[in-house]
C-alpha cells in the first residue's frame, strides 16, 4: 500500500497489448509507451502473460525495470495453475523477471503451498476469487464444504495470509460484502471496470485496499495519460465518499 500513498493512486493499468501491434518489438514498444504516458496516474502495471506472450525474458525485465524506475509496482497477470513443481519453476523465473506479485487461479486447491512459495521468491500471490466475467459462477458460485466456491477461496487466502485476491468489479454487492467479511486484511484487485461496464461498489467497500484495475479503456484510448488520469481522480473520489 506504500506504493498507493506514494502515487496517490489505487490504479492498476492493465498492458495487454492486442496481437494486431505487430510483433515482440511493437509490442513491447507499445507497453513501454503505455508506462511512460500513465506513471504519473497509477500505482502498479499488470502484464498479461496471454498477451506478451511473444516477449522474452530480457524484454519482459526491461519492461519491469521501467515500471520500477517509474514507481510502480508489476503484477504478472500470469493465472499460475498447477501442481507445486511446475509452480516453483514460473515462480522462479517470474521472480528473475522482476515480478513483484502474480494472479493464481487455486482450481489445483494448492493455495497454501503456492503463497509459501512464492513468498519465498519474494513475491505476493494475488488469488481468483470471483472474476468479472458471467461464466464465472459456475465454479466459482458452486458449493464447496457448505459456502460458495468464492467464500471457501477467500477463506483459505485469509488464513495462509495471501496478498490479495482478484475480486471482479462486475460483482453484486452482495457477494462483495460476504468477501469483505472473510478478506479483512487482504488487498483486492478488481478488473472489470471500463470496458466490461463494472462499477466503483468494490472501492466503497474495501476503500483502500482496492487496487482497480482498468485495461482496454486505457491502453486504447487516443489519449491514455488523460484517461489514467480520470480513473485515478473517479477512485479516489469513490473512497473519499466513504
Amino acid at each position: 500500500m506504500a506504493a498507493m500513498k506514494k502515487k496517490n493512486s489505487q490504479l492498476c493499468v492493465g498492458l495487454d497489448p492486442r496481437p494486431e501491434i505487430g510483433g515482440p518489438d511493437a509490442l513491447l514498444d507499445f507497453c513501454i509507451t503505455i508506462v511512460e504516458k500513465t506513471s504519473d496516474c497509477c500505482f502498479c502495471y499488470k502484464p498479461n502473460t496471454q498477451y506478451i506472450l511473444p516477449l522474452g525474458f530480457s524484454e519482459i525485465k526491461e519492461l519491469n525495470d521501467l515500471i520500477h524506475d517509474k514507481g510502480c509496482l508489476s503484477i504478472s497477470d500470469h493465472k499460475l495453475s498447477d501442481i507445486g513443481s511446475t509452480n516453483r519453476a514460473a515462480l522462479s523465473w517470474l521472480s528473475s523477471m522482476g515480478f513483484d506479485a502474480l494472479t493464481y487461479s487455486p482450481f489445483p486447491g494448492n493455495i497454501k503451498e503456492t503463497i509459501e512459495t512464492a513468498a519465498g521468491y519474494g513475491m505476493g500471490v494475488i488469488t481468483l476469487t470471483l472474476m468479472s466475467n458471467p461464466e464465472a459462477d459456475y465454479f466459482m458460485k458452486g458449493v464447496v464444504q457448505g459456502v460458495p466456491g468464492y467464500e471457501f477461496i477467500a477463506q483459505q487466502v485469509a488464513a495462509f495470509k495471501g496478498l490479495g485476491a482478484v475480486v471482479g468489479a462486475t460483482c453484486n454487492v452482495e457477494d462483495i460484502n460476504r468477501l469483505h467479511a472473510v478478506l479483512t486484511h487482504q488487498l483486492i484487485l478488481s478488473p472489470g471496470v471500463g470496458a466490461q461496464g463494472g462499477g466503483l461498489d468494490i472501492v466503497r467497500v474495501f476503500k483502500e485496499r482496492t487496487m482497480v484495475n482498468v485495461s482496454r479503456d486505457i491502453i486504447t484510448h487516443e489519449n491514455p495519460s488523460e484517461r489514467a488520469r480520470y480513473y485515478q481522480i473517479l477512485i479516489n473520489s469513490a473512497v473519499k465518499e466513504m
